[in-house]
C-alpha cells in the first residue's frame, strides 16, 4: 500500500492577518532604524569621528537587541550636534571609543526609559530657527484639565488611521518614572504636550518600502 503525503491544514485567515500584520511591525522597525541610523551616521561624519570610529559604533550597534537599539536611536535631532561633538573629544582623549560610547547611549536611555515612538501628521513641521524641532500638542486632552496633547504609537500596526497622513514623524518617547509622558492603554500608544523629533520620513515612500520588502519575502516563501 502506498503512503499518502501529508497534507497540511490551511491557515485560518485571522492567523494569516495576525502573522502579516507582526510582520509589517518588523519591516517597518528595520526600516526606520536604518534611516535614523543613516542620519546618525552623516553626524558623526560631520563632526569628525573617523571610519574606524564609525565603524566600531556601527558593530556595536549592530550586537544590540532590537529594544536596546530603540533605545540607543532615541536621541533627539536637536541635542545630537552637542551629544555627538562632546563624544568625539572623548574619542580624541581616549578616554572612550565607539563601542563605549555606544555603552554609554544605551545606559543614558536605560536610566530614563528612552525609546522611539512614531506621530503622524498631514503637516511638514520643519526645525526652528534656534534648532529646536518639537511636535506640540494641539488636542484637548480631559484627563490633563484640558492641556492640550500629542499623541504617538510605539509600533506601526497602532499608528493614526483616521485620516491620510504624508509624514511620519519619528520622536523620542520617555516610558521611565517622572516623565512629562503618559502612557495610553498597553503602552502601545503614549502622550505629551510636546514630542522631540528625531527624524522625518515620507510615510508613502517608506509603506512602498514595506510592500516590497514583504513582496520579496513572499516571492522567497514561495519559492522555498
Amino acid at each position: 500500500m502506498g503512503i499518502e503525503k501529508m497534507q497540511h491544514a490551511p491557515v485560518p485567515p485571522e492567523v494569516e492577518s495576525r502573522f502579516q500584520e507582526k510582520l509589517r511591525d518588523r519591516i517597518f522597525d528595520q526600516l526606520v532604524a536604518a534611516k535614523v541610523l543613516d542620519t546618525f551616521m552623516d553626524e558623526l561624519d560631520e563632526n569628525e569621528f573617523t571610519d574606524s570610529d564609525i565603524n566600531e559604533v556601527i558593530e556595536a550597534f549592530s550586537e544590540l537587541p532590537e529594544e536596546d537599539k530603540r533605545a540607543v536611536l532615541a536621541i533627539p535631532a536637536q541635542l545630537r550636534p552637542q551629544v555627538f561633538s562632546r563624544y568625539a573629544s572623548m574619542i580624541r582623549s581616549g578616554a572612550m571609543n565607539g563601542k563605549s560610547m555606544i555603552d554609554d547611549v544605551l545606559e543614558k536611555a536605560r536610566k530614563y526609559g528612552f525609546t522611539l515612538g512614531f506621530h503622524l501628521s498631514p503637516i511638514d513641521i520643519r526645525p526652528g530657527k534656534d534648532g529646536s524641532w518639537m511636535i506640540k500638542g494641539t488636542e484637548k486632552d480631559h484627563r490633563h484639565d484640558d492641556r492640550t496633547m500629542a499623541y504617538y504609537s510605539t509600533d506601526y500596526s497602532h499608528r493614526y488611521l483616521k485620516k491620510p497622513c504624508r509624514y511620519l514623524y519619528v520622536i523620542r518617547a520617555e516610558t521611565g518614572e517622572d516623565t512629562s509622558h503618559y502612557p495610553d492603554n498597553d503602552g502601545t500608544w503614549g502622550h505629551a504636550s510636546s514630542l522631540a523629533v528625531i527624524e522625518q520620513v515620507d510615510m508613502q515612500s517608506l509603506e512602498r518600502e514595506m510592500d516590497e520588502r514583504l513582496k520579496a519575502m513572499e516571492d522567497r516563501k514561495e519559492k522555498q
